[in-house]
């Protein structure tokens, strides 16, 4: 695919590792978030998400914590066996934790999107991370949610003009 279609990367919070290797390999474009797209009729501001989720303290905290350069050092020295058994244990206590987290704390904070939306006027927001799929009309931009994806399931948005949503079965 990546021979006929330009394809972007932006990673989240599980493949927050991929580096240049991924991107040699697939032919993909990493990019930062947030990361301004811009087309012929509108601008969006692309982002994972889990930034404007700031009153989840915890969660911003394991990031800082996993994604420190020197911890991601220390972690690609392991090895590869043992870096799987410490992912699927992080994965696993971080959806244990969910159960006791208020539903609020684990969506995006209003003051956040506010804050970024302010650096990208006449910009729409697209993200993800929350999986609360939904389409968001504020005053200044709109706000579109990706939803959650199963192994059988999910959804984008296409740009094509217009954006609209795909479901994907």
């Amino acid at each position: 695919l990546s021979a006929t279609t330009q394809i972007f990367v932006m990673t989240g919070n599980r493949d927050f590792l991929l580096g240049d290797a991924f991107s040699k390999q697939t032919g993909c474009t990493l990019i930062n978030t947030p990361y301004l797209l811009e087309t012929n009729t509108q601008s969006y501001v692309l982002t994972h998400g889990d930034e404007l989720c700031t009153d989840d303290k915890g969660y911003q905290q394991l990031k800082s914590i996993l994604q420190h350069p020197i911890t991601r050092l220390i972690f690609l020295r392991l090895p590869k066996k043992l870096r799987l058994k410490l992912a699927g244990k992080i994965r696993k206590e971080s959806v244990k934790a969910q159960q006791y987290k208020a539903h609020e704390i684990m969506d995006v904070n209003p003051g956040a999107v506010m804050t970024l939306m302010e650096k990208y006027p006449d910009t729409n927001l697209i993200h993800g991370h929350t999986h609360r799929r939904n389409t968001h009309v504020e005053k200044k931009f709109t706000r579109y949610v990706l939803g959650d994806w199963a192994n059988d399931a999910g959804n984008a948005i296409k740009l094509d003009g217009e954006l609209s949503w795909l479901e994907i079965h």
